[in-house]
């Protein structure tokens, strides 16, 4: 970290997103990068701070229990979907959705991640399904919820650095079915009936 102009301390993106993949506190980072006074009006004070902390909490217990339950498994793109359930999902949209009309913007910017992350977990299921049988089918739906993804990214770069999370790169290869991940083994395509 250093210090910019104005008092600023810039950070590296690289440093907000854990495998590009977008996390609840990388909008409370964010406001770190903003003056105080913005940061707040952006998304720790007025009607909508309430719902945001109660947001953050739920999903960072939920990401606690999780490792506490999984701390000896391998981390990994695969376990997104063990972690990030539709229901918490749910809940975490729930928390967020009773702010008036005028805070809608900062509450767009959590929902861009959920969007995101629900479309992802959805493609690691369907990729399960895909490279034990391959079907035309389910190879459109997982390249119409990619083109959802990017569109995410470039509307929101913000929220989701699209760099790291392209379907060629290493960490996401074998959810899209023209990349292929060449480490998988059956093994690994088996363990994926587990989510």
């Amino acid at each position: 970290m250093a210090e910019g102009q104005g008092g600023f301390v810039r950070i590296s993106i690289k440093g907000l997103l854990d495998f590009g993949i977008w996390k609840p506190w990388c909008a409370l980072v964010f406001c770190a990068l903003l003056p105080t006074a913005r940061a707040a009006d952006f998304m720790l004070a007025g009607p909508a701070a309430l719902p945001m902390q109660n947001y953050f909490q739920l999903l960072e217990r939920a990401r606690m229990a999780y490792v506490e339950q999984h701390a000896k498994d391998e981390a990994g793109v695969l376990n997104l979907p063990r972690l990030y359930t539709d229901e918490l999902l749910q809940q975490a949209e729930e928390k967020t959705s009773g702010a008036a009309p005028c805070y809608r913007q900062r509450i767009q910017f959590v929902w861009i991640g959920l969007a995101w992350t629900r479309l992802v977990t959805e493609n690691i299921r369907l990729m399960g399904q895909y490279w034990r049988k391959k079907d035309d089918a389910l190879a459109a739906k997982v390249r119409t919820n990619w083109a959802a993804m990017e569109r995410l990214c470039t509307e929101q770069p913000g929220a989701i650095n699209w760099g790291p999370c392209r379907p060629d790169t290493e960490r996401m290869l074998g959810l899209h079915p023209d990349h292929p991940n060449p480490k998988w083994k059956k093994k690994t395509i088996n363990a994926m009936d587990d989510i």
